[in-house]
């Protein structure tokens, strides 16, 4: 558990213990925050074939024939990655 004078790496201290309203624990919001994963073409290639998602995807005709392609010609010209990985 962190101590309440320890500072996260972004300078912010870290969340206070939670306060009680009669009897229930009543928790303070927390800073959530998304971040971009790195794009990397050959970590994505690499992991598409070690998930086995290959065998029913294809990518460039390259692949299975049971579900999709996940051609980039056949999607949005600007793809959120967290709503493409939602429709995997």
């Amino acid at each position: 558990m962190a101590h309440e004078d320890e500072k996260h790496d972004d300078g912010a201290a870290a969340s206070e213990p939670a306060a009680t309203v009669e009897g229930s624990a009543v928790h303070k919001p927390i800073d959530v925050r998304l971040t971009m994963p790195v794009m990397n073409s050959e970590r994505g290639m690499t992991l598409f074939i070690e998930k086995g998602c290959v065998t029913c995807h294809s990518v460039n005709g390259v692949g299975g024939h049971d579900s999709a392609p996940l051609d980039a010609h056949e999607m949005d010209p600007i793809m959120n990655v967290f709503e493409f990985a939602a429709k995997m």
